[in-house]
């Protein structure tokens, strides 16, 4: 019986001097626990050999900033990309990919590449393991690069993936959304150029419209999935003259750019007297 009431007494002492602490305190205590954490990764694979034990004993501390960050950069060394001909092929070049972010949440691979001449569009990420099955993919935001240029094109990955497992990945273009003009808008003298699309939620469709006729009343662009169905319907009030052109935006709020499989682009002439 003395013995648990000097059980409970201690206990007591214990946590009332935890509760004691002060913020700055504990602060402390919880840094200190990251940092011990880290540097005994370190000592262990320091002692198995190799750069691989400096690399995550200086990355220490940096661990009060999330914990693993400090040994993500050893668990997570640059992905390999292979396969690159049809990149090479478009002037694309992969300089480098690697994984980024602090949280053991983040599933992000920056790639840097390099445009050697101009590209709109998407690419495209998969990651595999070491039989070549895909653990993985991910579409990175549409870019629009002018050519003889390099650029980070971060690929965000489901949190479900495995980084650990990958033993390359690969990248591949994806063929642009396709984009036409309704029978009743060929015969009006329109035309379109390149088409631009701005990533969020909503998103917009910028195509750039040739206008060798004058044209006055609304244009609408639909967009449909890939069995044929709409999705959305997005318009615009234009007043135009002969041989002019411009980029315009259409706007959808309810789908994301991924869903869409084609464009078409109607004409409704303004009634006369407007």
């Amino acid at each position: 019986m003395n013995g648990k009431i000097i059980m409970i007494a201690l206990c007591g002492l214990t946590l009332s001097a935890t509760a004691c602490k002060s913020a700055k305190e504990m602060g402390e205590d919880a840094a200190k626990n990251k940092l011990d954490f880290a540097q005994g990764a370190a000592d262990v694979l320091q002692k198995q050999g190799g750069t691989l034990g400096e690399t995550v004993g200086k990355g220490a501390t940096d661990l009060v900033k999330g914990i693993g960050t400090g040994v993500k950069d050893s668990a997570h060394p640059p992905i390999e990309i292979k396969n690159t001909g049809p990149l090479k092929a478009a002037g694309l070049t992969i300089h480098s990919a690697v994984q980024e972010g602090d949280g053991l949440e983040d599933r992000t691979v920056n790639a840097y590449i390099g445009f050697s001449r101009p590209f709109t569009g998407r690419l495209k990420m998969r990651l595999l393991d070491e039989k070549g099955v895909e653990i993985g993919n991910a579409v990175a935001p549409f870019t629009d690069q002018p050519g003889t240029k390099a650029d980070n094109i971060r690929f965000s990955f489901d949190s479900s993936v495995r980084l650990s497992k990958v033993s390359y990945g690969e990248i591949s273009i994806i063929p642009p959304t396709p984009f036409k003009l309704s029978l009743d808008l060929e015969p009006m003298g329109l035309q379109t150029g390149r088409i631009l699309e701005k990533d969020g939620m909503p998103f917009t469709v910028i195509p750039y419209l040739i206008f060798n006729k004058s044209w006055k009343g609304t244009l609408q662009l639909r967009a449909y999935d890939g069995a044929g169905l709409e999705l959305e319907r997005s318009a615009i009030d234009v007043n135009k003259d002969a041989d002019s052109s411009e980029s315009v935006s259409f706007t959808f709020s309810n789908i994301k750019p991924l869903q869409v499989s084609k464009y078409e682009l109607f004409g409704l002439p303004a009634k006369k007297g407007r």
